[in-house]
């Protein structure tokens, strides 16, 4: 198998966060993005791997543990060994501090993520389990290197688990969310991820509003045709929205739409939920 094969699902492995875990082998992930400004953030993914997990990634690799361990340290990752219950863990982490929000973002999505939505007060991504439209998807990669791994070492990978933690702090307290909120730290919540083949929803925010911003005058899948003025996006709660989108760039309520063509209008709602329709404008 080709080495930058291995490194390219082991990168994702550490973005998304997820780790393999089975009998006799074991793994220990952490995840965290501190918001530090209206546009900013903290953010460190690490994964960290027993010897038979290590000896694993570099056996399909073709290269030798000290190999495998030089080249993800080559690539920017801190390189530490730890351990813990008389287990000895290899722990790889990259992080970054201030980076921009769109940076994280884009990362997020690149790995598989959809519907990634980072602000000072909010927090919405979607993982879409087996979907390959989502884009390189961390749980098909994982499915084909698991192939691989009993294909080229013989390893029993049947009981492989996945495991992933992923934690936020926002600028304030945090009101809605369906993860866990940190007891000593009510602007940080906790999600813990077991199984990669169901998709998930992560959301969290301080805002306290129940009513979800929608748009009155768009369905799925319809066709609306162009006016004088153009198509002007009509959006209910307006105020309870986080972001819209309108092809990708952030758009406003009252927006006119000026051009036929096929549109994809996201709207993400402070009370935790997104909503994407795609329709056409004609003339």
């Amino acid at each position: 198998m080709d080495f930058r094969k291995i490194k390219k699902l082991f990168l994702s492995v550490c973005i998304l966060v997820f780790a393999v875990l089975c009998t006799g082998c074991g793994a220990k992930t952490n995840s965290t993005i501190k918001v530090r400004s209206s546009s900013t953030a903290d953010y460190s993914f690490s994964v960290g791997l027993d010897d038979e997990m290590v000896r694993a990634f570099a056996s399909t690799a073709n290269v030798s543990k000290k190999e495998l361990i030089s080249e993800f340290k080559s690539e920017g990752a801190k390189y530490a060994v730890k351990k813990e219950n008389g287990v000895t863990y290899h722990v790889f982490t990259f992080s970054k501090k201030k980076a921009k929000f769109s940076e994280i973002e884009k990362v997020l999505e690149s790995m598989g993520y959809t519907n990634v939505c980072i602000k000072k007060d909010y927090f919405f991504a979607t993982y879409n389990a087996g979907d390959k439209s989502a884009g390189n998807n961390s749980a098909i990669a994982t499915d084909d290197f698991l192939k691989e791994i009993s294909k080229e070492t013989g390893m029993d990978t049947s009981n492989f688990h996945y495991y992933q933690t992923f934690s936020i702090q926002l600028n304030g307290n945090i009101k809605r969310t369906n993860g866990k909120i940190n007891k000593n730290n009510k602007k940080c919540v906790t999600w813990t991820y077991k199984n990669y083949n169901k998709s998930k929803n992560f959301y969290a925010s301080t805002s306290s509003v129940k009513k979800r911003a929608t748009v009155k005058n768009i369905k799925n899948g319809k066709k609306y045709k162009l006016g004088k003025k153009g198509y002007i996006l009509k959006i209910a709660n307006a105020s309870n929205a986080a972001r819209i989108t309108l092809n990708g760039k952030k758009v406003k309520n009252g927006t006119a739409i000026k051009k036929s063509g096929r549109y994809t209008l996201t709207i993400w709602s402070k009370n935790g939920q997104c909503r994407t329709v795609k329709f056409d404008i004609v003339k």
